[in-house]
């Protein structure tokens, strides 16, 4: 059995995972819609590639934004209603879209070139486009959405562990920056890029750790939770250091990066419901995550 899959599927379980994580698509959306006011990476390269007008290139950048967030609030909506098995083959390809309209945006991030390991931004970006389509799993009630997790989160902390190893400079920027904003210490440069090098080497490590292989016994299966607990910290951690820099107005930064620690926590909950419900687990309640947004019948 894969050691970072639940073997059963709880409905309630599903159910809630779905809220929490079409909220943070919802986030997600909107934060890009933020973005895109200023021009994301597909306008400008419509308006440097294609030879798009400015005011065409913002049209379509801001369009296809509004249309993202308009469907995941109502993907939002749904999961919060008695409306889960209503999602009719229209309404699957919006989602599917919301999935393109991201992959698009990295596609067009890495065509645009000029950014430090821009080559990357495709795996980089995983998490953002594989969100919808794990949302869409769920909704589906199909068992492929959980490996999906694993992978789309093993891709983004692998390609961001490539960069810090690399030591992309706005990563150095961000770690002098928390040193001295967190801890008051000033962190040379080359300190920063040694510290910053280890870091990618764990986020490596991380993501080989999640890989939904099939892993029989061993230490793999005993220290998967830890690992997800902790990507899902360092996601957190890494996209506040964004408001942290450039204050809260610079919080679509922050929102654009939710799968990075939203995905990490459902795939954690996920496994640890299954691990109570088989009996491995015998100080953990088997009725589910989130329990917060149960609803009363």
């Amino acid at each position: 059995m894969d050691a970072c899959l639940p073997r059963k599927m709880n409905t309630k379980h599903v159910n809630r995972l779905t809220t929490f994580l079409s909220l943070s698509l919802l986030v997600q959306c909107l934060s890009l819609l933020n973005i895109s006011r200023f021009n994301s990476s597909l306008g400008t390269y419509l308006f440097m590639q294609w030879r798009f007008s400015e005011a065409t290139s913002q049209l379509i950048d801001s369009g296809g934004a509004i249309l993202v967030s308009l469907v995941a609030l109502d993907i939002f909506i749904r999961s919060l209603t008695r409306k889960r098995e209503q999602l009719v083959r229209p309404a699957i390809a919006f989602v599917v879209f919301v999935g393109f309209w991201f992959f698009v945006i990295a596609a067009t991030h890495l065509l645009n070139g000029g950014h430090f390991a821009s080559s990357f931004s495709l795996f980089s970006h995983a998490a953002r486009f594989l969100l919808p389509l794990v949302i869409l799993g769920l909704f589906l009630k199909r068992e492929w959405a959980a490996p999906l997790i694993a992978w789309a989160i093993a891709i983004t902390f692998f390609a961001h562990g490539i960069e810090a190893i690399l030591v992309h400079p706005a990563f150095v920027d961000y770690i002098v920056l928390g040193f001295k904003s967190i801890l008051g210490v000033s962190l040379s440069e080359n300190s920063a890029a040694l510290l910053l090098r280890c870091v990618g080497l764990v986020d490596i490590l991380c993501a080989l750790a999640v890989l939904p292989l099939r892993a029989r016994g061993g230490l793999f299966p005993r220290i998967a939770s830890g690992v997800l607990l902790w990507m899902a910290f360092w996601g957190i951690f890494t996209a506040s250091l964004r408001l942290l820099g450039f204050g809260v107005q610079n919080w679509a930064e922050f929102g654009i990066r939710c799968s990075h620690f939203a995905l990490p926590l459902a795939l954690y909950y996920y496994r640890r419901d299954d691990l109570a419900r088989s009996g491995q687990l015998k100080h953990a309640r088997p009725s589910g995550p989130f329990s917060f947004l149960k609803r009363k019948t």
